[in-house]
């Protein structure tokens, strides 16, 4: 593949990503972080030349259209319905 050449498949995600008006990302709080399916998406979805680029300084500038990002988490734990009443 040429440098350059986002048309692959692989680059599906990454262009998905990167057209996205609005980002939405909804996972579970699992021991103290997020899934790790969810980093491999990070993971993939990352590429020079969609997602971000460098400047000639070096330092990463992001290329995504999205101008807000909402994380929604979610985490197990033993409330009775009686403490939520008194708050």
């Amino acid at each position: 593949m040429s440098e350059g050449d986002y048309a692959n498949p692989m680059f599906d995600l990454a262009r998905q990503f990167a057209a996205a008006d609005t980002i939405v990302i909804a996972a579970p709080f699992w021991d103290l972080s997020f899934p790790a399916v969810l980093k491999q998406y990070f993971e993939q979805i990352n590429a020079i030349g969609i997602t971000f680029k460098y400047t000639e300084e070096g330092y990463p500038v992001g290329l995504c259209k999205a101008k807000k990002l909402y994380y929604v988490t979610t985490m197990y734990a033993k409330i009775k319905l009686s403490q939520l009443a008194s708050k």
